[in-house]
């Protein structure tokens, strides 16, 4: 399926290092729309693709300075051992915020369990911010910083106590899922986590600072955490995650795109 849409552009990148969304967008994306190379954010018609760390938070700053089109590619929401590797797309945003009224076809292929929404707990966990998307959002790299920050605002609205989770890398992580911290878990408090797809629906009130796809659910501040919504629309939001990712194939083939235009 090749598709007819806006000129579809990538910036220049380091030959040498290229991160997974240039594989992605050179080796799977191009077999179904073309794709120019460019730096030119001032051409209306232009949809730059960006994505990935590599790619430089300047650019999206740049981006949306010249009020530049562009599709960000990065990991899914949602993933399932015995399927490909998913990557969501998103239309001039770096998550998807809005809700979709779309069918439950995609979503019954993932293992999904919605645990109801918790009543108590004792504690807030607070999941520190990786330093790119940190310094997007706030001028600054310093995730102490902002951790201790958050604390200083949280403590205005609740004495509970607060822990801190520091993201290493996937490696390290190994087993250490998020799960295993939210049995006793008042709320969880976040950047713009994609934790929020875990902690939502295991139950857990969730705060996400800055946008992200929990905006889809609600809008959310430090303000509300000892009120925080518990909607009982997480099974919609999550159809609208499952049609905000693609398989590989689909990147391929024009699906992906084909379906960010039609619901985007």
């Amino acid at each position: 399926m090749y598709i007819s849409m806006p000129s579809f552009v990538r910036f220049p990148y380091n030959q040498i290092i290229r991160s997974k969304a240039d594989h992605l967008i050179d080796n799977h994306l191009s077999k179904s729309v073309s794709i120019e190379m460019s730096n030119d954010t001032s051409k209306r018609d232009y949809c730059f693709f960006t994505g990935g760390p590599i790619t430089s938070y300047s650019i999206l700053k740049r981006l949306d300075k010249d009020l530049a089109n562009y599709i960000n590619i990065d990991k899914g929401y949602l993933s399932n051992r015995k399927s490909n590797s998913h990557w969501r797309l998103t239309y001039n945003n770096l998550q998807q915020t809005k809700l979709l009224d779309v069918p439950d076809d995609r979503l019954k292929k993932f293992n999904i369990d919605i645990k109801p929404w918790k009543t108590g707990g004792d504690y807030i966990l607070v999941l520190a911010p990786n330093p790119k998307p940190l310094l997007y959002y706030t001028n600054s790299e310093d995730t102490l910083s902002w951790c201790m920050d958050i604390k200083s605002k949280l403590l205005k609205y609740t004495d509970r106590k607060i822990f801190f989770r520091f993201k290493e890398s996937r490696k390290a992580r190994g087993s250490d899922s998020i799960e295993k911290y939210l049995e006793n878990c008042y709320a969880v408090v976040t950047l713009q986590s994609l934790g929020c797809v875990e902690t939502i629906m295991q139950g857990v009130p969730t705060i996400n600072l800055a946008p992200s796809c929990l905006d889809c659910l609600y809008k959310s501040d430090i303000s509300m955490i000892e009120s925080i919504p518990k909607p009982d629309n997480r099974y919609e939001w999550l159809k609208t995650l499952s049609y905000s990712q693609f398989t590989i194939s689909e990147l391929e083939n024009g699906y992906a795109l084909k379906t960010l235009q039609d619901l985007q």
